[in-house]
């Protein structure tokens, strides 16, 4: 019988055989392991795994991997086909990368791993874990599991899942939501998602968006970034009805024009009365921060007329710890709001104030002078409850 010495001398050589090093040799031909160990391998070996045992093996999924591969098991069973399965508490570390399985079957013949029972597949960027899973030069595929992005808030389940060596993530019969787990407030269901996660984006065909596991709206199309970076692109539309303009829906459209501005715009349409052009303008600088917001109705059907509304938000440094301070809001009639707000925080607004402050604060002086003026929105008022103007 041999020593526990010979039998972990026997583990490593046959296992090292196994998984050979990829040939790309510098100085002369590659050399098969059959080659090198033909007695070795001539006939099936088994033995205990033993823990923490060094492995070559750069070629494995995701791409060229230059380093040892670990790996830890209960039974390792090694055979002349070229195949090798490793079984009980399966533990494969590839640098970055980690798989565990309950069994592992590694085939040297194409350099390809299958696993199965409790598979769990971890890398840098995404962890993925389901009932089995193939792992090849040309990317993973799992299937029946559920998977968590790791750079990037995301999570959900699938039926089908694959990953190329570039990061993109394929999901069929999906679900998926940016949610903080385990709540996911909004979902999105489709038949299936790309998940590009170097680029940060995320492609759906079949899509139904729920909220709070009601559906609310199905797009055959949809296109979301991953995190919370800007990236230029169609919104999720608004849509609503009220008595006064009818149903409405709103379709905003995101730009990002630099790092340190970007504009939001959104052509609405009322049913009862038209469409509505509404812009929003966002500036910050070192010494300037503003917003510039405006919507334009260029003819309402129900009143004959134009209507608009515009509000300017700014405030520049001027230096010598002084600034001006700018707010003015404007709406082309008193009952603007009332046909076009939703909620009761500006319908029961009975006028708008304007504002021009010049503000000075230093370690002596807090000195302030300001310009202010009203547009009144509700003329039922008596002139003498109006604010001056």
């Amino acid at each position: 019988m041999d020593s526990p010495s010979h039998l972990r001398a026997l583990w490593h050589v046959a296992l090292c055989c196994a998984l050979p090093l990829a040939a790309q040799a510098t100085d002369g031909p590659c050399v098969e392991p059959w080659q090198s160990a033909p007695v070795l391998l001539a006939a099936a070996t088994t033995v205990p795994a033993a823990a923490g045992t060094a492995l070559q093996s750069p070629l494995l999924p995701g791409g060229a991997l230059t380093g040892d591969v670990t790996t830890t098991s209960e039974e390792l069973n090694s055979g002349s086909d070229g195949r090798t399965e490793l079984s009980g508490h399966v533990d494969v570390h590839m640098g970055d990368r980690e798989i565990q399985a309950d069994k592992l079957t590694y085939d040297h013949n194409d350099n390809s791993i299958q696993a199965s029972g409790a598979v769990r597949y971890r890398d840098p960027v995404v962890l993925l874990q389901g009932d089995s899973g193939h792992y090849s030069q040309q990317g993973a595929q799992f299937s029946h599991g559920v998977f968590q992005l790791l750079q990037q808030p995301g999570h959900g389940t699938a039926e089908q899942m694959s990953m190329t060596p570039d990061k993109v993530i394929t999901l069929h019969h999906v679900t998926y939501s940016s949610c903080p787990p385990p709540r996911a407030d909004w979902q999105i269901r489709a038949r299936e998602l790309t998940l590009d996660t170097v680029a940060g984006r995320g492609v759906g065909h079949g899509a139904t968006v729920d909220f709070e596991g009601i559906p609310i709206a199905y797009l055959p199309w949809i296109s979301f970034p991953l995190s919370s970076a800007r990236q230029s692109g169609v919104l999720f539309p608004n849509f609503g009805s009220s008595s006064r303009s009818g149903a409405f829906l709103g379709v905003p459209w995101y730009w990002n024009i630099a790092p340190n501005q970007d504009a939001t715009i959104t052509p609405t349409i009322y049913t009862s009365r038209g469409i509505d052009l509404g812009a929003e303008y966002r500036l910050l600088t070192e010494s300037n921060r503003g917003t510039l917001e405006a919507n334009v109705m260029p003819y309402d059907r129900q009143t004959g007329d134009s209507r608009s509304f515009v509000r300017l938000i700014d405030r520049d440094q001027l230096g010598w710890n002084t600034r001006i301070d700018t707010a003015i809001d404007n709406v082309s009639d008193g009952e603007y709001f009332e046909d076009f707000t939703q909620g009761t925080e500006s319908t029961s607004t009975p006028f708008l104030p304007r504002s021009i402050a010049v503000v000075h604060r230093d370690d002596i002086w807090n000195l302030r002078a300001e310009m202010v003026g009203y547009q009144t929105l509700d003329d039922t008022l008596p002139v003498d409850e109006r604010p001056y103007i």
